[in-house]
């Protein structure tokens, strides 16, 4: 599997700050890449999230129209160092498009239980779980929609794959990771439109599906397409439900 983090000097103290935090971790210690190494990684990262030719198709002249109601409350949950400016993007895109007025709860601060040692990468079942912890009357409540949002690479427990960019529980619960959306954390300049547009796509699609109850789909126009199996299927969809 491969174990992803960025070594950009724009994220290395978070880098540092993550390994610290897994170093703590109980259980048996195991060797964390040297600096060097994860320069190697990153390159083969980069590698691998090449786009394959995907292109999107063409948008039709009319928009389908969006969806008028929708069910329970939304919340946003920042974990770790989230940055803040990316939340504020997302509370005010959802407030000017879809008239949605999100909150943004308290930061969950990151715990080792959460890190996996030996692939370098937050669980997702783990963040989840955090958001459950830190706030706990919220989970309980059947109307709220709780989603995470973390800077960091997570890949999911229950499956095989290398990475996630969100993993959805229970209809209620959701853990998005832009770590693999930022093109700065595969050596590319900073790219904030394209960051933002990615991560939108990530948050549109979970409020889809667990605010508007809206179902996955085939079309590519929509943001609602799936599977997104990587930066090539995410860039290709459209934003409109």
């Amino acid at each position: 599997m491969l174990a992803y983090l960025s070594t950009h000097p724009s994220t290395a103290g978070r880098i540092e700050r993550l390994k610290a935090m897994a170093a703590q971790a109980p259980g048996p210690r195991v060797k964390l890449l040297p600096d060097r190494d994860w320069r190697d990684v990153m390159k083969i990262c980069q590698v691998a999230a090449q786009q394959t030719g995907v292109a999107p198709r063409p948008r039709p002249a009319a928009v389908a129209p969006r969806p008028s109601r929708g069910v329970g409350r939304v919340y946003f949950v920042p974990m770790g160092e989230f940055p803040a400016a990316s939340v504020e993007h997302l509370i005010a895109y959802y407030r000017e498009k879809y008239g949605l007025a999100i909150e943004t709860l308290t930061a969950v601060p990151l715990e080792a239980a959460a890190v996996d040692l030996l692939r370098q990468q937050l669980v997702a079942e783990e963040l989840i779980a955090l958001v459950k912890h830190h706030h706990p009357g919220l989970a309980e409540d059947p109307e709220a929609i709780l989603i995470g949002l973390t800077a960091y690479d997570m890949y999911i427990r229950e499956y095989t794959w290398e990475f996630a960019f969100a993993w959805r529980q229970d209809g209620r619960f959701a853990a998005i990771s832009s770590a693999r959306m930022d093109p700065e954390n595969f050596g590319d300049p900073p790219d904030p439109d394209l960051l933002h547009t990615r991560l939108r796509k990530a948050v549109s699609k979970t409020i889809g599906l667990m605010h508007y109850r809206l179902p996955q789909g085939s079309d590519r126009n929509s943001v609602m397409y799936g599977p997104i199996l990587g930066l090539d299927d995410l860039d290709s969809v459209g934003e409109e439900f």
